[in-house]
């Protein structure tokens, strides 16, 4: 949305004021040195969102400033013209509204860290359960495969025992045998 030909021309007013370049500005609004001369030579329109980024980044000098220049005035004894009041007091319009728009930033902003964090719990939570089930399944498995282990161990052991007894048998059987074909 385009700006109005008020807050263009307190724009221009306060870009007077800062004493910077064009470029030294736009370095500091973190755009290119050619739109930000081209909004200020007002060969494209100046939106609501540009003024928000320059007053953003220079609002706090701006209000230093023009608090130097009202004491400058007050210190001297003079008195401002009814215009300059009337710029000042729109100056600090745009400066509250400037500071209620970074409120409502934070805001949102301290909403959503909220809404991420209880976010985050959660999958956090949902993962820590799907780790505790399969550690779970894990143990039951390793559980049942050791168990299938013992019983098998139990019955090669019951079959080395049958047979060992069978082979003893074998061996005494052919030890008679052999003893009786001795004897007779």
């Amino acid at each position: 949305m385009s700006a109005t030909k008020d807050r263009i021309d307190r724009f221009q007013a306060d870009k007077a004021l800062l004493g910077l370049s064009n470029d030294d500005i736009a370095k500091k609004m973190r755009m290119s040195g050619p739109r930000f001369e081209a909004c200020a030579q007002g060969l494209i329109p100046i939106t609501d969102s540009f003024l928000k980024r320059f007053y953003g980044t220079f609002g706090f000098e701006l209000g230093r400033r023009w608090q130097q220049l009202h004491s400058n005035d007050f210190d001297n004894k003079t008195i401002s013209p009814s215009t300059e009041d009337t710029d000042l007091e729109n100056r600090i319009t745009v400066l509250e509204d400037a500071l209620a728009q970074l409120s409502k930033t934070q805001q949102s902003i301290s909403t959503d860290l909220l809404r991420l964090d209880t976010k985050l719990d959660k999958t956090v939570d949902k993962r820590l359960d799907k780790i505790e089930k399969m550690v779970n399944t894990l143990i039951t498995l390793v559980q049942s495969q050791s168990s299938e282990t013992l019983t098998k161990e139990k019955r090669s052991r019951t079959i080395r025992k049958r047979s060992r007894s069978q082979t003893q048998k074998r061996q005494t059987i052919k030890i008679l045998h052999q003893k009786n074909q001795i004897t007779t």
